[in-house]
């Protein structure tokens, strides 16, 4: 077992590898959504539970292999939560997609710094401004690559075995098996200790809107 930033993770195997070598080079990823700012991360507004009929690794395997499903499983939920304005495809088969893996955890998704962002500050300019005056701190932590065209982006990742997560949407997920066809998923809200209350909320609503037990695009993915 052992601690990241802040995120806890365990093994019963006594002969496991330490955190450091399983995590190896996807702290990279990770530190895309936690390492933002001095402050550091936290989760808000508790912890939301609810269960699918499906074995325990699909959560994961879905949350790194997105492009598969998502330009069309989640086209009317996109257009659902953006009032049928204009959106980017959820996930782009384009030449500079971005793609990666280590250990058994990866990250898919776009690199224009702004899909899923642009998508959740419709209806919440917060949320953009925010994130738009963070962009040079983050840059000087992150580099230009993670902090403006990674971040923000269409992205879907997860280290496996059961941990995944959205970073521009702020959804922290584990899918905890329940036996051989049942996942009971247990998921947070994941803002910098620095957001502001009003983003806070905000970020808080489009998790509920988007990934929660009637969000548009979990509806779609749990079935």
């Amino acid at each position: 077992r052992g601690t990241y930033k802040g995120l806890v993770f365990a093994c019963f195997d006594a002969d496991a590898p330490s955190l450091e070598d399983y995590l190896g080079g996807y702290r990279w990823y990770l530190d895309i959504v936690l390492d933002q700012t001095d402050e550091g991360t936290e989760f808000i507004g508790g912890c939301v539970r609810n269960d699918f009929q499906a074995n325990w690794k699909f959560g994961v395997e879905n949350f790194i292999g997105d492009s598969l499903h998502a330009s069309w499983t989640h086209d009317s939920g996109a257009k659902a939560t953006t009032y049928n304005k204009p959106v980017p495809d959820p996930m782009p088969v384009e030449q500079d997609s971005f793609h990666a893996n280590a250990n058994g955890h990866g990250w898919e998704g776009g690199t224009d710094g702004l899909g899923t962002l642009g998508i959740t500050s419709l209806r919440r300019p917060a949320i953009m401004a925010y994130y738009q005056q963070k962009r040079a701190q983050m840059a000087r932590r992150l580099g230009e690559l993670r902090a403006t065209r990674l971040f923000g982006s269409v992205v879907s990742a997860s280290v496996f075995p059961n941990f995944s997560y959205l970073p521009g949407i702020g959804t922290m997920r584990v899918w905890h098996p329940k036996g051989p066809r049942r996942i009971e998923l247990r998921a947070w809200t994941i803002v910098n200790r620095d957001t502001p209350d009003e983003v806070r909320n905000a970020m808080r609503d489009a998790c509920m809107e988007t990934f929660s037990p009637s969000g548009v695009f979990e509806q779609d993915d749990g079935e």
